[in-house]
């Protein structure tokens, strides 16, 4: 009834690091990072939050259905609101302008986040957040020669701490202004290995010695880095697959292909043909317990944070007083705050407790349990999700939805409203945290 074996498939824990701001590729103060490389897990799940932001919401033209179903979206179009207002009466400072410049360019609006870094420019050539934003708008509108400009100079201003990742943003950039690929899907060069080549064929993971000697330790950190910064560049999604497989993890491997061709529609024969001899080894692992998931010719990756994307505490204090004669607003926010220790028994904030058993209402997108499509059980997730084991929410990201007795739902493809009463699970590490009960499910108000 409850998808158990989905909390053995969703749930560790990690250590943790202490917060550090990102200062470079894109600079923006309202994201902050654990030191790199993170664990799998966490990394896909921060990955995706960053590509979502550029995404509008599928049902924005329902009538009054949110702008965009990503909280962290709904926070950057209110940034830029106050700093464009802010920017008309001419106050922004140089870290504001660069941060204007990086909420545009995770919303998607590029050619608006260019326009305005080059303002920034002019007024404050030799800061190093305005500088770093700016090469990598060049870069997305596909400027590489600009691009590659101006993160050379970024690499010259940056600090010590962040001068190696700007230094291979350069040197990515660099790359494929000389290829001159005309559109054609490359694998970057950045460490000078030919990942999986011996003997002409390809063998996921195996590097021969003096390839491997060529791999810098904080090879998957760079790459990760790089990829938070451009988390729709396919190339950088290639290479990280690459690297999973030399780290001895067929598994992710195997995601990060099959997100390229099934997500990201890439054409390439080359990758189609990687990922499917990737899916052949993984078979054959299945069909051999106890195989080695990978080339064991390099040490495994110490891991150094278990998310890669810090995100602020929700900020509770705005929403109405909770009412038990009405139905209470439920923001997803609120769910994430929720703390998991070593034995995975959650801490809930205190908001969330004083909703346990109230009437509740939470918009989001529904995920059947099984294969049928319609039923009484649901999971709903604040976004939805395209390949479910290579974007696999956390869980805290999961909402059990609980159909009243006698009654079903059909699955919806777009985003839905649920209303039910509140149940948290404190006890059972093998239950979903969040199950809403005697629900009904409607469109968004």
């Amino acid at each position: 009834m409850r998808m158990r074996i989905f909390a053995g498939l969703m749930v560790a824990v990690w250590w943790w690091v202490g917060p550090i701001q990102v200062l470079a590729g894109v600079h923006c103060s309202a994201e902050t990072y654990a030191a790199l490389p993170c664990q799998w897990s966490g990394f896909l799940n921060d990955w995706r939050t960053l590509r979502t932001i550029a995404v509008p919401d599928r049902t924005a033209g329902l009538a009054g259905s949110p702008v965009g179903s990503s909280e962290r979206r709904r926070l950057y179009q209110q940034r830029v609101e106050r700093l464009e207002d802010r920017r008309k009466q001419g106050q922004l400072s140089a870290d504001e302008w660069a941060d204007l410049g990086a909420y545009y360019l995770r919303l998607g609006e590029v050619h608006r986040a260019a326009e305005v870094l080059q303002q920034a420019y002019q007024r404050h050539p030799h800061h190093f957040a305005v500088v770093a934003n700016l090469g990598t708008a060049w870069q997305r509108l596909g400027n590489l020669e600009r691009s590659a400009a101006l993160l050379e100079q970024a690499v010259s201003l940056a600090p010590p701490r962040w001068r190696r990742f700007e230094e291979y943003h350069w040197r990515l950039v660099q790359q494929r202004l000389k290829s001159n690929n005309a559109g054609q899907l490359m694998l970057d060069d950045l460490f000078g290995v030919h990942y999986g080549q011996l003997n002409g064929s390809y063998e996921p993971g195996r590097l021969p010695p003096e390839q491997r000697q060529r791999l810098p330790e904080d090879a998957l950190a760079i790459v990760q880095q790089l990829v938070l910064w451009l988390p729709e560049d396919v190339a950088l999604v290639w290479q990280l697959a690459e690297l999973a497989a030399v780290y001895g993890d067929l598994k992710t491997a195997g995601l990060l292909f099959d997100w390229l061709v099934t997500a990201a529609a890439v054409a390439s024969p080359e990758v189609r043909a990687r990922r499917q001899i990737v899916r052949q080894r993984l078979q054959e692992m299945a069909n051999k317990p106890g195989s080695p998931a990978g080339h064991a010719n390099h040490p495994p990756i110490a891991f150094r944070s278990r998310r890669a994307l810090l995100g602020s505490q929700f900020d509770a204090s705005s929403l109405p007083p909770v009412r038990g004669d009405d139905v209470n607003p439920l923001p997803w926010g609120l769910l994430l705050d929720t703390h998991l220790d070593q034995r995975l028994r959650p801490t809930f904030p205190q908001r969330l407790q004083d909703l346990n058993g109230h009437l509740v209402s939470i918009t989001g997108f529904l995920q059947p349990l099984g294969e049928e499509i319609e039923g009484r059980l649901f999971m709903l997730l604040e976004y939805p999700v395209s390949c479910w084991y290579c974007e696999m929410p956390e869980p805290t990201g999961i909402v059990l939805v609980e159909i009243a007795e006698g009654k079903t739902a059909a699955w919806q493809p777009h985003l839905v409203k649920v209303v039910g009463r509140l149940r948290l699970n404190a006890s059972d590490p093998e239950d979903f945290l969040f199950q809403i009960k005697n629900a009904t499910i409607t469109a968004p108000d």
